[in-house]
């Protein structure tokens, strides 16, 4: 107890803020960069402790970029029993409920890094956030050089973690119904190697870094996906993010001011349910209800493909 309080006392003469979060929560750990932006006018400076360090390159507001793979580290324990102002778990926590329970009995309207830095008090949603991705002028001049003769394009990534939830997946059929109806788009198809690939796109699953992933998004006319990691990259270079949003949450969570979402979440009364086993209602009427008209008629309307 006397070290933890050492150690807090010294993070805070040096006006230091440790923020770390271990896991496979892709866009979690992303949203840090959200929460980074938000707190850079305090004046505080940053060491981020994640497994994920691409996500931090050459980010401003970090001073120390630490990269952990093992969630079981002597560090993380230490952490852990020393969260204060200072150093801060990037991870709901509540004594009393899960994350999920917690939002479907309050109901209340959080964005993700509300609820991740436990800011979770009725009325405090802000539609304002935005990810940040940072990259060195070396750093573009490799990837414009690599992606030379790719040219307007779009991304698609049709599949969503179903380890978490099986209830944001819109069918892979539909997807495909996009793409057979947009034939002027030339559509770059993201996603693991083990994934379904559409006709005629681009197929880079597994075939690039994150960060050329990050530098793609940011030179996309736009991207179509289910809510999840990609939405969250793109708010960080504004490219229009079309998101397929089922009923398992409220829009809010993943709200960024270049999210675009099509959702039918009014046509069963449990939405938004925070279900992580599978829906109760056949044919899962908040996804089933929308239809690959629905999604190109939200393109059109913006009218980024032409």
């Amino acid at each position: 107890m006397i070290i933890i309080k050492l150690i807090n006392h010294l993070l805070s003469v040096l006006n230091l803020v440790i923020v770390f979060r271990i896991g496979k929560a892709l866009g979690d750990q992303l949203c840090i960069t959200g929460y980074l932006r938000k707190k850079k006018y305090q004046n505080k400076r940053f060491i981020v402790i994640t497994n994920n360090r691409d996500f931090f390159l050459h980010n401003p507001e970090v001073i120390l970029n630490i990269g952990i793979k093992s969630t079981n580290s002597f560090i993380l324990k230490i952490l852990r029993k020393a969260r204060s102002t200072n150093i801060i778990y990037f991870n709901f926590y509540n004594n009393d409920s899960t994350l999920e329970d917690f939002m479907r009995e309050t109901s209340y309207k959080l964005h993700l890094i509300d609820l991740h830095s436990n800011n979770y008090i009725k009325g405090t949603q802000n539609f304002g956030y935005r990810n940040e991705i940072f990259f060195s002028k070396i750093e573009c001049q490799i990837y414009k050089d690599k992606f030379k003769d790719i040219s307007d394009f779009a991304i698609i990534h049709p599949y969503t973690k179903k380890s978490y939830t099986p209830n944001k997946q819109w069918e892979i059929e539909k997807f495909q119904e996009v793409v057979d109806k947009l034939p002027t788009v030339k559509w770059i198809q993201l996603g693991r190697s083990n994934e379904t690939l559409l006709k005629n796109v681009i197929d880079f699953r597994e075939k690039l870094s994150m960060r050329e992933i990050f530098f793609l998004i940011k030179h996309a006319k736009f991207l179509l996906s289910c809510e999840g990691f990609f939405n969250h990259v793109s708010s960080a270079f504004y490219t229009p993010s079309f998101v397929v949003l089922s009923g398992f949450h409220d829009k809010s969570i993943a709200h960024y001011a270049n999210t675009i979402f099509i959702e039918n979440q009014d046509v069963c009364h449990d939405s938004p349910c925070w279900l992580t086993t599978e829906c109760k209602y056949q044919g899962r009427p908040c996804l089933g209800s929308i239809k690959s008209d629905d999604v190109v008629r939200k393109i059109n309307e913006v009218n980024l493909h032409n």
